[in-house]
């Protein structure tokens, strides 16, 4: 899926740069935007921008599958520790705080909600990491810099927020009015933007 998108993105001129300094000519450009999740601090930085993104590890613990497990399972929240799973093919897939490394403890929360998924060893593990800005939200927007617009920090939400961030910043850049105020998530606010519907 990432091939023919990107495919499509270079018909339609835009110019993809993977491991390698910016090239000279992006001082020419109309417009630059900020998209490489951790790796946006560093790239703003050799564009003279500051963004404040930090990487953040997550591992998600696979169990099961389990035959009592039929049918899919909405995902599961416990919203007072953060610890969630979710169905996918007959197992669960456990995620949560503290050390992602470390199994015992996803092993008793599970002990505590779903004692037969509780099983000593989980059947697969990986690990991953979440661009997180300081407050948790997106980091949309012109930057300092003119010509220079962020879109990175999405902290865990980037795939669920991706259709409707693309469309309001490509609007912006265009200098055209977003179909959705997206101006709190500017990448120069201070102050942490308090979402109430969250959590």
């Amino acid at each position: 899926m990432q091939e023919v998108l990107r495919d499509e993105a270079e018909a339609a001129g835009v110019e993809f740069h993977w491991e390698e300094a910016p090239p000279a000519e992006l001082e020419a450009a109309g417009a630059v935007v900020i998209a490489a999740g951790n790796w946006s601090p560093e790239v703003a930085r050799g564009l003279g921008v500051r963004l404040e993104v930090t990487p953040w590890e997550r591992g998600v613990f696979r169990v099961g599958p389990f035959p009592w497990l039929e049918g899919p399972v909405p995902m599961t929240l416990e919203a007072g520790s953060g610890y969630h799973f979710r169905e996918r093919e007959g197992q669960l897939w456990v995620m949560g705080p503290g050390d992602q490394h470390d199994w015992g403890h996803f092993r008793d929360w599970l002990a505590c909600r779903v004692p037969a998924a509780a099983v000593s060893e989980p059947a697969g593990h990986w690990l991953g990491s979440y661009e997180v800005s300081f407050d948790h939200h997106g980091l949309v927007g012109a930057t300092e810099r003119p010509g220079v617009w962020a879109c990175c920090g999405f902290s865990g939400h980037g795939v669920m927020q991706a259709p409707a961030v693309g469309e309001c910043l490509a609007a912006m850049i265009l200098g055209e009015t977003p179909p959705l105020d997206i101006g709190a998530l500017t990448p120069l606010r201070t102050e942490p933007l308090v979402d109430r519907t969250q959590l």
